[in-house]
């Protein structure tokens, strides 16, 4: 388990086998990192991404895509992965066993190893990272903290909803040394506790937990575990350090023991650290204060609905950690635009269209009602709500 290696040390001497503004690796350097006995002569790589996705030039994970280190991937499995891998370009595979005569490294869990090599990429930056996690609204709220970190600082973030472990990898691996700070969506599973798996390769100061809700309710059992799941992401934070944002209007959050330090954002939770007043919308606007540390200071968002008040909560509190003024976070806030079919509202002959449609469960699905009430009706007009279907809610589901 990558458990048991988390406490080797990586010698600075390896750096030299590695260029971090190329994103290249060296066969010594993996070696190194491995523990895998050094023999012949070094090459050179591009980056380590999982059978599926190499890229030419670049080293491929002989394993199915998996967020679950030791997974076993059947022999006959890991030679079809190997031949799509080679027929796609890499120059170098990590397998459990020597297949056909392609370059192999040895390995018996490339997953581990995939999770090694990463986090070692990773230990060679020094951003300071936001993980986000939750069930639900992991993608806005990582899309509206990029917007505010950006504003100030030279930042990294992962595109559209890159928050598994084998995309999360590759994001690490698009990190430069210009990078101050660096936001990572952070899925929660299943499989149970990804978060903490994943969050060892992003090693994160701070997350942000959005809300515990129902889905893949189905794969976890019951919510007590999706809360685990959510919180096992300070796996990953440095010892005896972090913060963790968490919803205070959660009952599965509020009060509940965590290994770090804790602030809370909510709405109606008054005992939360941040939390929002008086809010009101314009049918395309949201504008509320933000109540802290006995200050009072007013916020617009570029977007509506109630959900989006607590997303913006979090990134507030996260902009405070970021050591932003007021002024600062409230401005990148504002430059914060729904895009794509997450919650954007888009004018397409005549009618206005609210687009939600990545995902749903019952949380999200009754956000967007909130939200899609909020949009103006001309007299005589009709609000039509167009769904499909809520799935991984076990028995729930009906």
């Amino acid at each position: 388990m990558l458990e048991s290696r988390e406490t080797v040390s990586f010698q600075d001497a390896s750096v030299a086998n590695y260029s971090s503004e190329f994103s290249i690796l060296t066969k010594f350097w993996i070696c190194e990192i491995l523990k895998l006995p050094i023999s012949g002569s070094d090459s050179t790589y591009t980056r380590v991404y999982f059978a599926h996705d190499v890229q030419p030039g670049g080293v491929a994970v002989i394993t199915v895509n998996t967020s679950v280190p030791n997974t076993y991937t059947s022999p006959e499995r890991c030679v079809e992965l190997a031949d799509e891998a080679i027929a796609r370009g890499a120059a170098l595979l990590i397998a459990p066993f020597q297949i056909k005569d392609y370059p192999c490294l040895l390995y018996p869990d490339p997953v581990e190893a995939y999770c090694l090599i990463c986090s070692s990429v990773r230990a060679r930056f020094r951003p300071k990272t936001l993980s986000v996690t939750g069930s639900i609204g992991k993608t806005t709220t990582t899309q509206m903290a990029a917007a505010v970190l950006k504003s100030k600082y030279p930042a990294h973030c992962n595109d559209s909803s890159a928050n598994n472990l084998r995309l999360a990898g590759g994001v690490v691996q698009r990190l430069k040394p210009e990078h101050m700070y660096y936001v990572q969506e952070t899925m929660e599973g299943p499989p149970y506790c990804a978060a903490g798996v994943i969050a060892k390769v992003v090693q994160p100061q701070a997350a942000i937990v959005t809300l515990v809700g129902s889905s893949h309710l189905e794969a976890f059992g019951t919510q007590e575990r999706i809360l685990d799941s959510c919180l096992s992401v300070q796996e990953g934070m440095p010892t005896g350090e972090g913060l963790m944002i968490l919803n205070g209007d959660d009952p599965f959050q509020w009060g509940v023991s965590c290994s770090r330090s804790v602030v809370y954002y909510g709405i109606d939770n008054e005992e939360c650290d941040y939390r929002a007043a008086n809010i009101r919308s314009d049918g395309s606007r949201l504008a509320f204060d933000v109540l802290y540390e006995d200050k009072v200071v007013a916020v617009t968002l570029n977007c509506f609905g109630r959900h989006n008040v607590l997303n913006a909560l979090a990134v507030f509190a996260a902009g405070v950690w970021a050591d932003m003024t007021d002024e600062e976070i409230v401005f990148g806030l504002a430059s914060y635009r729904p895009s794509g079919i997450r919650q954007n509202l888009v004018r397409y002959g005549g009618h206005s269209i609210y687009l939600d449609c990545y995902n749903a469960s019952p949380e999200s699905m009754q956000s967007a009602f909130d939200a899609f009430e909020m949009v103006g009706v001309p007299e005589g007009g009709h609000r039509v709500a167009v769904l499909a279907d809520m799935l991984e809610t076990g028995e729930e589901e009906a």
